[in-house]
C-alpha cells in the first residue's frame, strides 16, 4: 500500500459526517454529587480529496504535465469514553464532562481523475496504467473534549448557566489514508 498519492501536493477537501450513540450511567454520590460514566459509539463517512501534478510521456520525447484529483470515502467507527461530574445546591450547581479522543478507523475505495482530459493517447494510457480506482483504509482522529458548566438560580423559574469548552484538536496528530497500490 501506498501512503497517498505519488507527487501528492495536498488536501483540496477533507469531510466527515458522524453519529455518536452515548448510553450513560449516573450514580448519586451523597446529597448533592452524580458521577456519571458512558461509553460513546462513533459511526460516520469520511470522504477526502487530493490533487497532484504529474507528468506522463506522450511520444517518445514529449511530457504532459496534468493535474490529477484523487477521491478517497470509506465508512468509519470507533469506541470512547466519557466522565462526568456534577454538583446541585439548592439555588446553583456546576458539572463538568472529560470525553476521550476517538481513532474512527474503517474502509472504502479510491478513484482518480485528470483535471483535463488528456488529448494525448499515450498520456492518457499511461495515466490509466498509474491511477486505477484501488481500496482505501482511513483514519480519522476525533479530539479529547473537556466542557465545564455552571448554573444559578436567579428566581425559582429562571436560571443563568454558562458553558466552557474545551476541543484538543492540536492533539489530533494524523489523519492516515492507506491506498492499495
Amino acid at each position: 500500500a501506498r501512503p497517498h498519492a505519488p507527487g501528492r501536493s495536498g488536501t483540496i477537501r477533507p469531510e466527515t459526517s458522524r453519529f455518536s450513540l452515548r448510553p450513560t450511567v449516573a450514580s448519586a454520590v451523597g446529597e448533592r454529587w452524580t458521577l456519571g460514566r458512558s461509553l460513546r459509539y462513533v459511526r460516520g463517512g469520511f470522504e477526502t480529496s487530493f490533487a497532484s501534478l504529474e507528468p506522463f510521456h506522450a511520444g517518445a520525447q514529449d511530457i504532459v504535465l496534468a493535474e490529477i484529483h484523487g477521491e478517497a470515502a470509506s465508512q468509519v467507527d470507533g469506541l470512547g469514553f466519557d466522565l462526568g461530574v456534577q454538583y446541585v445546591a439548592p439555588r446553583w450547581g456546576w458539572g463538568a464532562v472529560g470525553g476521550s479522543g476517538v481513532s474512527l478507523d474503517g474502509s472504502g475505495d479510491s478513484s482518480y481523475y485528470p483535471r483535463e482530459p488528456f488529448t494525448d493517447p499515450q498520456a492518457q494510457a499511461a495515466f490509466d496504467r498509474r491511477f486505477a480506482s484501488s481500496a482505501a483504509q482511513m483514519n480519522f482522529e476525533l479530539p479529547p473534549t473537556a466542557a465545564v458548566g455552571l448554573w444559578w438560580g436567579v428566581t425559582d423559574s429562571l436560571q443563568i448557566e454558562g458553558d466552557v469548552v474545551w476541543s484538543g484538536w492540536s492533539a489530533v496528530d494524523r489523519t492516515r489514508i492507506e491506498l492499495a497500490a
